[in-house]
Parts: C-alpha cells; structure tokens; sequence
C-alpha cells in the first residue's frame, strides 16, 4: 500500500483468482487463537470491489469469482453480486511481552512514504518513539499521542489545496475522523522504521448473532506488520464509530458480582455474574456483553465468553482455552454500547491454574546390585509438558533423588537396588501457585535372571547342532520369553517353552570358518546375555 501524498492506494500487488481453498497466514507464537464464521447477507447489492472479511480469513464461500491478493489477505469481485456469502477467519491473541519482543517485519513496500511528509512531521515521530526500542512500544506510543491530544470530530475543517494532509492534521487542525487519526498514524510510524498499513471495513460489534451493518459504519484503522503476524492498532481519538453523527450517549457502569471461582483450571469453565446499569440505578436491558482474560488490566485479551444482560443482570458461562498459559489474570467483561447506553468495563483478578500428570516409566524387572533408570515426564492435563520443576523420587516411601523437568517434560535419575524383592518407586510434583499437584506410583521385581546354557561346544560341518538351554527368575521357569540367539553373525529368535527350556537346531555350513565361533544369548526383555565360545571342526 503505498501513499502519493493525498491518498492511499493498494497499487500493483500480487493476486490470483480464488477457487475456495483455504489461506495459510504466517502467524507464530500466539498465546491462544479462535475461530469464528460469519455470513454476510446483502441487503442492497453489492458493487463490484473489495468484499467485507476479517483479518486472518482462511476461507470465503462465494459462488462468484474473487480475486485473492494473499498478502493483504483480502477478496475482490469484479462483479456486482447480492447473494449471501460466509467466510471463516481466526483471531490470534498474543501476550503483550510477545508483542514487546518482536522485531518488524523486513519489507520495504511497508515503508514507504512521498518527498511531500513534512520534516516536523518526521521529527514528531522521532520524538514519540526516541525513549522505545521495540517496533510494537513505538506504535503505541504514537497510538496513545493521537488518542490523547487530538479530537474526534465530523466538523473539522480539510487540509487547504497544496498543504500536505497529515501534516495539517498533526500540526494545524487537530482535529478529524478516524481516516485522519489512522493515515497520520502510518505515516509517523513508516517514518521511524514501522511497517505498517491503513486498512478500511467497518466497524462491528463483536456478539455473536445477527446484526445490522449500515453504510455509516464504515471505518478506518492501522495494521503494523511484527514477526509474528500483522497486529490491528485503531488510532482513532474520542468516540469512535463510523462517519455519521455522533449521539450522547447515556454512561453505564459495568460491574462484575460474582465469579464461580477466583481459581480456574485450564479447559475449564467459569461462571460471570454481574449488573449493568446507569449513573442513577437505571437496569440495562439487552446490553451485548463480551468477557475476555488479559494479563493486565488493558481493554479486550481473549474472548472466552458472550451473552446479553436481562433487566440489567448477566450470568455468562466461560470458557477458558486449553491453551492459554498459567498465571496471574484479569477477567473483564466489557458492556459493548448501543445507540442509546455508552460502553463500560469490569476488570477482577482471576488465576488460571492446571492439572498435572506424571508418565513414570521404571522396567518391570532387574537384578541385585543392577543401576536402574527410572524415567517420566510431566505434563498438563491438556499434553502441553511442564518444563523446569522439581521432581521427587521414592523408593519403598524413602526419598532417594530429585531431579527436574528439561524443557519438553522429561525427567530422569538412576537407583540400584541392592537386594531380591518387589519394590514400588513413586515420582512426586509437589505442585507451585499455577501447577496443581501430581504423583505416580509404579512397582519394579528384583531378582536373579539364570541362563544356563546346554549347547555343545563343538560344531561339525555341515552337521546339526542344537542351541539349548534353560532360563529361569531365582528357582522358577522363565516361561513363553523371548529369547535371541547370535551365531557368528547370523541372529535366530526363539522363545522358551512352559519349562523355560529352549532349543533351536542349528545347521552348521559346509563353508563356516574352522576354529572359534563365538554365540551369544539374550533375553532382551531382562537385558541379560550370556556367551558362549564353540569349536568348528570337520570330518
């Protein structure tokens, strides 16, 4: 998207015809994300342009043909059509650190800006941002400055023939629509490195259900291009909602009563109870209210829950993602406005916790004195591993090791085990203020795994030769075992019969080498082998 210095235009970008397949976005480290449908079904036809979708759609269903531009993620008909269409998108929510430490994306197209952009209009932009390092801190500080000391207004008065227009907003007029808070935003911000984009639609509330969308919500607002995905930032000052008149709007406050519990487990659900009302007492009937989790006390996060107040109350049940990571939150529940009541918000603190389960893996069997591995991982309830905790491990209820979690779950220590007898080896999570608790318990047998092998120690060529034995725990038959059996390099594989007694009969070859063969048995279930060195004669 480039701007010659009075308007923005897409200009020359890449497209293709669209045949309903679905768009990959490069979108990483998210905290959460959503998917959502929508259908849009015309009122009055549409003319041939760009159609309404979201950012990050990933499929359109329209019977008519559209053109994809892929990375503006956006849809053209170059017809006119009236028939309703639906599309999907996904909507990524990232914690503010991620944001904070991300670099920009490495384009130029995003930088662009005519020899028109004013040299104070490029000092300002030096300013806001002098004291930030991050791409993403230097937008919102550039955001915050045109929310803060410019005004909202449908009267304002338009840049003077040959005065470069967001220069006249910045500096002499002070004062617009959301087209002049946003494109002045792109500018400050492509003038510091930034890349970024003026995006238009319209403006919506975010409830579910259906919804009337007129002409006078169109609205414009800002895209800044990061590493991890391209981040929607609305610049706009004072009320912000489309290009008609504004309306007073009567105040409400949001007021959160109840909450299920202060403690929610990841995948859980968590009841909202709260009232909406104006400044006199007055109830707020059919007010749209979303809740969203956020780390801080900072508008929106992630939505996990809609619904509408009924004589002023709401009792809204909430989903809390899989997904989303352990810690200190927010609950917030924004009353969203209407033509008649103004928007609010309630903002508690919440703590989203998880279970956790430990894999022990200990083998069923050793022998005395032998230094056994034992071996697990810790994850959440959800699969996702539990990395740089402490694990404890008993033996026999006694405390003989502690280890801790690497960063995909794993833990593992080693213990010999000095005397014949049945053992049971316990791993224990002690658990932390996010991570609930865990153990598991497992049993090892110690004992003596006998071998005793029976073959003769002479092999004549071209002669049979049975490989024999007997196998066995302590004084009973180690029955139905697999058993391995190397002959120079050939391997047979056996198993014991109901005696634990084995035999294989082994064809010597006409060929095979005179003097030492070496033989090797080996239970690998009880890892014990056993070897043996024959003689190879002929006649």
């Amino acid at each position: 998207m480039t701007y010659d210095g009075e308007m923005w235009e897409l200009g020359e970008e890449p497209r293709h015809i669209y045949k309903g397949e679905t768009i990959g976005h490069k979108v990483k480290n998210y905290q959460s994300k959503l998917k959502d449908e929508i259908e849009i079904k015309p009122i009055a036809k549409f003319p041939p342009g760009f159609i309404p979708i979201s950012l990050y759609t990933d499929k359109v269903s329209l019977l008519d043909s559209l053109d994809c531009y892929p990375e503006q993620n956006i849809f053209y008909s170059s017809k006119s059509f009236s028939s309703p269409y639906s599309f999907t998108t996904t909507h990524y929510h990232f914690k503010e650190s991620t944001l904070e430490s991300s670099e920009a994306i490495d384009t130029e197209k995003y930088l662009q800006l005519p020899t028109q952009i004013t040299d104070r209009t490029k000092q300002l932009a030096r300013e806001l941002t002098e004291n930030y390092e991050s791409p993403y801190r230097k937008a919102k500080a550039i955001e915050s400055c045109l929310k803060t000391n410019y005004e909202y207004n449908l009267n304002y008065t338009r840049a003077p023939e040959g005065w470069e227009p967001n220069d006249w907003f910045l500096f002499e007029e002070k004062r617009g629509v959301c087209a002049n808070f946003n494109s002045a935003f792109v500018v400050l911000a492509r003038a510091v490195g930034i890349p970024s984009r003026v995006v238009s639609g319209y403006l919506i509330k975010s409830t579910s259900g259906t919804q009337t969308v007129f002409a006078d919500q169109a609205h414009c607002w800002a895209e800044v291009g990061l590493e991890v995905g391209w981040i929607t930032i609305d610049a706009t000052g004072g009320e912000v909602g489309g290009e008609g008149e504004e309306k007073a709007l009567i105040p409400t406050g949001t007021e959160i009563t109840s909450m299920s519990d202060v403690v929610i487990a990841k995948g859980h659900d968590l009841i909202v109870e709260g009232t909406v009302l104006t400044e006199s007492g007055e109830k707020v009937d059919g007010m749209p209210i979303d809740v969203f989790l956020n780390e801080n006390k900072e508008k929106g996060g992630m939505l996990c829950g809609q619904d509408e107040t009924d004589e002023g109350y709401f009792e809204i049940k909430c989903s809390v993602s899989p997904e989303v990571e352990v810690g200190d939150y927010h609950v917030i529940a924004h009353a969203i406005g209407n033509n008649k009541y103004g928007e609010s918000w309630s903002d508690p603190p919440v703590k989203v916790i998880t279970h956790t389960e430990i894999y022990l893996f200990v083998p069923e069997i050793a022998k005395p004195g032998e230094t056994v591995k034992i071996r697990g991982k810790l994850v959440e309830d959800t699969g996702n591993p539990v990395s740089g905790e402490e694990i404890r491990v008993f033996v026999e209820g006694k405390e003989v090791a502690r280890t801790t979690t690497n960063k995909i779950g794993v833990f593992s220590t080693e213990h010999a085990f000095p005397k014949k007898g049945n053992y049971s080896v316990k791993a224990v999570f002690k658990g932390t203020a996010y991570f609930l608790e865990s153990s598991k318990e497992a049993n090892i047998v110690i004992t003596l795994v006998l071998l005793d092998i029976e073959t003769n120690n002479t092999f004549i060529r071209g002669e049979d030769v049975d490989l024999c034995g007997k196998a066995q725990l302590d004084d009973s038959p180690l029955t139905n075992e697999p058993l391995n059996i190397q002959v120079g390099e050939q391997v047979v594989n056996i198993t014991t019969d109901e005696n634990g007694a084995f035999r294989y009969t082994y064809r010597v070859n006409q060929t095979q080498e005179l003097g030492p063969l070496k033989l090797k048995y080996v239970l690998p279930v009880f890892e014990t082998t056993k070897s043996q060195e024959a003689g190879v004669k002929a006649h």
